[in-house]
């Protein structure tokens, strides 16, 4: 019996390779509106604690402000992503430093990060990385993890729609700032145990300065850790801020800081 044959093999063989190729892009051409449509481009607002447990989170925004995503994360990988945020270096390279230095001197580049799901309480993302080739790699991730890397190669993170509420203010029960003072021009902050490890200070208290508005006016720079105020130790940025508090208006303050390993001698005044 003769076999019937089709319309693309009546019309020959540029038929049919045109037709597969009209098909294959037609559908990722679908998939990809989709996909995109589903997608948000967000920004990292700021590091938070949540005052209930007292655990970090990072906290993420549209770009029009309307909706955010709060997400809890470990103290390690807050601490990563706020270094970044506040463009402050470490004397050595952290974890996520030292993965971003492996994957450029690879030749390999993030494209961009997406938090795409929530199951069980627990949210997952995807890494796209171009290799040396320039394929396309995906990657499985942890948000945080995804995000302190995203920051490092200045890519965009994507959030999937459904994903973010409506922002109404500040997320219940939380800080959208991360815990810091205003002291001696500066924003200064506790030094937790891990980032006393990254800056060579492990097994001491102190404050760090994290963010100077105008260099101008401190001596302070970015990553200082102050350990002693008129020669007794600094515990922690609310012990520093009671005892400048205490100073006359026209006393001023002898500060011990450590700064790149090495301790300086600064002399400030109490801010009004």
């Amino acid at each position: 019996m003769r076999r019937m044959r089709s319309r693309a093999e009546l019309l020959g063989a540029p038929f049919r390779v045109w037709l597969l190729v009209a098909l294959a892009v037609g559908g990722a051409g679908c998939s990809g509106n989709e996909e995109a449509e589903s997608q948000v481009e967000v920004e990292v607002l700021d590091v938070a604690f949540d005052r209930s447990s007292g655990s970090p989170m990072v906290v993420l925004e549209d770009k029009d402000h309307e909706r955010q995503l709060p997400m809890l994360i470990g103290a390690f990988e807050a601490q990563a992503i706020v270094l970044r945020l506040r463009k402050m270096t470490t004397p050595r390279p952290l974890t996520h430093d030292l993965m971003t230095n492996i994957l450029r001197q690879m030749g390999a580049v993030i494209d961009r990060v997406l938090i795409e799901d929530l199951r069980e309480n627990t949210y997952y993302a995807k890494i796209y990385l171009r290799d040396a080739r320039q394929e396309m790699v995906e990657i499985d991730s942890r948000p945080s993890d995804a995000i302190a890397l995203a920051l490092r190669f200045d890519k965009p993170i994507y959030v999937t729609r459904r994903l973010l509420t409506r922002n109404k203010g500040a997320p219940m029960g939380q800080d959208v700032r991360l815990r810091s003072e205003q002291l001696l021009g500066a924003e200064v902050q506790d030094l937790t145990p891990e980032l006393a490890e990254y800056f060579g200070t492990k097994g001491r208290a102190g404050a760090l300065v994290s963010q100077v508005a105008d260099p101008r006016a401190t001596e302070l720079r970015p990553g200082d850790v102050i350990l002693k105020l008129n020669g007794e130790e600094v515990r922690d940025a609310a012990d520093l801020k009671r005892r400048l508090e205490a100073l006359g208006d026209s006393e001023s303050a002898e500060l011990e800081v450590e700064r790149d390993g090495r301790r300086t001698t600064l002399t400030a005044r109490r801010e009004d």
